[in-house]
C-alpha cells in the first residue's frame, strides 16, 4: 500500500462511511428537530460532492462540456453525464459545515471523503481542462473513466436509497409533511441512472489505473532512498512529457535527461549482474534483462553522444540538472547495499520509465529542428555534408555553427529509437537474494 493517498482507497474508505451512515438510520431512535435537520443539510451536501465527483472523472466542467458536445458520445459518458446531471439537481452545498448529531456526521464523514478524491482528480488538470501530467490521459480513455463512473454509481445507489429512511426520520421528529418533502430530495431518478451506469460499467472495482492514482505533482519523499528515487525518476518522467508541451526546448535539457537514462540502465543492469552471480546458471529471464539493461544504456549513451554535438539557445529546464544528481547519487547509495527484493524493483521500475522518456524526447526534439532552432558546430560536419554547401564550408573552416543536418537527425532518431525499445516497461526481478554477505553467492537463484 503506497504512503501517499490513492484514487481508489479514498473512494473505498467513502463507500464505507456511507453504508455505516445508512445503517445509523435504520437503527431504532429518534433524533432531535436540529439533528434531523442537520442530517438533511449535510445529505443534500453528500449528493453535492457526488455531482462534483463525477465532473472531476470528466477531467472538470469544460471537459465534461466537449463530452456532451460530442456527435456520437460514448454510451458510458452519456449515461455518466446523465448521472451528474441528477445528482446536481437535488444537490446543494452546506456552507455551515457543522453537523449536528450522528448521522449527519457520518454522511459529513463519507462526503470529504469523496472531496478528497474529487480534489485529487482535479490536480490532473488545469482550469482550462488541460493536461498537467501524462496520467491525465487515464480520464481521457472511455473505459477506465466508465470504470470511475461505476465506482460512483455504486456509492450513489445507497445514497440514494437512504431518501425514505431520511424522510421517516423527519417525521419522527415532528416536521410536517410539506416540511419533509422540501428538505428530503426526490432521489428515484438518481437511483435509476445509477443502477444504468453500473450495468454499463460492467467492473466489480474500477480498474487498477485509475485506482492506483494519486496527486499529479507529489512532493518527493526524501526520508527513504527507494522512494526518493522513484520520485525523482517519476518528476524526470514528468518533465520529459512537459518539454513536448512547450515552446522552446534546449538540447542540454534533452542530454540531462539521456544522462539519467544512462545511470539508470547501468544501475539496473549490475541489479541484474548480482543476480546472476551465484552458483549455477542465472535465471533465463535474468540473463534477458541484463542483455535489455545494458542495451538501454548503450542506446542512452549514444543519445547522449548525438546531443553533445548540437546547440540551441534555450538554457537547461530548472531543476533538472539538480534532480539527475540526486539519481546518480541515489542509485550509489542502493547500490552499496546488500543485495535485495526492494532496490531490484525500485531500480527496474526506474528503468522502465525510460521508454516514454524517449518517445517524448524524440518529439521535442523534432519539433525544435522543424522550426528551426538546433544547430551543429562547424567541426562536426562531416566531408560529405559540406562538399556542395558553401555555406557549410565556412561552417567547417571557421568553426561557427551550421543549420541541423539530415544525417544528425537520422542518426539521433535511431539512437532514440533503439532507447525506446531498451527502456520498454516490463524489465524481469530476480529471485528473491538471500542475505548473504556481499561477494558471497547468491543460493536462491
Amino acid at each position: 500500500m503506497s504512503d501517499r493517498a490513492q484514487y481508489g482507497e479514498l473512494m473505498r474508505a467513502a463507500g464505507g462511511r456511507i453504508l455505516a451512515a445508512n445503517l445509523l438510520l435504520e437503527a431504532q431512535g429518534t433524533e432531535g428537530e436540529v439533528a434531523a435537520r442537520s442530517a438533511a443539510v449535510t445529505y443534500r451536501d453528500l449528493l453535492h460532492a457526488l455531482a462534483r465527483h463525477g465532473r472531476e472523472l470528466f477531467g472538470g466542467e469544460r471537459n465534461m462540456w466537449a463530452v456532451r458536445a460530442a456527435i456520437n458520445p460514448d454510451e458510458r459518458d452519456a449515461v455518466g453525464a446523465r448521472l451528474v446531471d441528477n445528482l446536481a439537481h437535488i444537490a446543494q452545498r452546506d456552507i455551515v459545515q457543522e453537523p449536528n448529531g450522528e448521522l449527519a456526521v457520518a454522511w459529513q464523514a463519507g462526503a470529504r471523503d469523496i472531496r478528497a478524491a474529487s480534489d485529487l482528480l482535479s490536480t490532473f488538470h488545469d482550469m482550462q481542462g488541460g493536461w498537467r501530467s501524462p496520467e491525465a490521459g487515464l480520464l481521457e480513455n472511455p473505459s477506465i473513466r466508465a470504470a470511475g463512473f461505476g465506482e460512483l454509481a455504486s456509492v450513489a445507489i445507497p445514497v440514494s436509497l437512504a431518501a425514505d429512511g431520511l424522510a421517516r426520520r423527519l417525521a419522527e421528529a415532528g416536521f410536517a409533511s410539506n416540511a419533509v418533502h422540501e428538505l428530503v430530495p426526490e432521489t428515484a431518478n438518481v437511483r435509476e441512472v445509477a443502477f444504468q451506469m453500473r450495468a454499463l460499467a460492467n467492473l466489480t472495482g474500477f480498474g487498477r489505473p485509475l485506482s492506483a492514482m494519486e496527486v499529479a505533482r507529489p512532493a518527493i519523499r526524501s526520508e527513504d532512498p527507494h522512494l526518493e528515487l522513484t520520485d525523482r525518476v517519476a518528476r524526470l518522467h514528468r518533465v520529459a512529457w512537459q518539454l513536448t508541451k512547450e515552446e522552446w526546448v534546449g538540447v542540454c535539457s534533452l542530454a540531462d535527461l539521456a544522462v539519467a537514462g544512462i545511470v539508470v540502465h547501468e544501475a539496473a543492469a549490475g541489479q541484474m549482474r548480482q543476480a546472476a552471480s551465484g552458483d549455477g546458471p542465472p535465471d533465463l529471464g535474468v540473463r534477458r534483462a541484463l542483455s535489455r539493461f545494458e542495451d538501454g544504456a548503450a542506446a542512452w549513451r549514444e543519445v547522449h553522444l548525438q546531443l553533445r554535438q548540437l546547440r540551441t539557445a534555450t538554457p537547461v529546464v530548472d531543476g533538472l540538472r539538480g534532480d539527475v544528481v540526486s539519481v546518480r547519487q541515489l542509485l550509489g547509495v542502493l547500490g552499496a547495499e546488500e543485495p535485495n527484493r526492494r532496490t531490484q524493483s525500485a531500480v527496474v521500475s526506474a528503468a522502465g520509465r525510460f521508454g516514454e522518456i524517449a518517445v517524448w524526447n524524440l518529439e521535442a526534439f523534432e519539433a525544435q529542428g522543424k522550426k528551426g532552432r538546433v544547430y551543429i558546430p562547424g567541426r562536426f560536419l562531416t566531408g560529405n555534408q559540406v562538399s556542395d554547401e558553401p555555406m557549410l564550408v565556412r561552417a567547417k573552416l571557421k568553426g561557427t555553427l551550421a543549420p541541423l543536418q539530415k544525417e544528425q537527425v537520422l542518426a539521433l532518431r535511431s539512437a532514440y529509437d533503439a532507447a525506446k525499445v531498451a527502456s520498454a516497461p516490463g524489465g524481469s526481478l530476480a529471485p528473491e537474494p538471500s542475505a548473504t554477505p556481499r561477494g558471497g553467492t547468491l543460493r536462491s537463484i
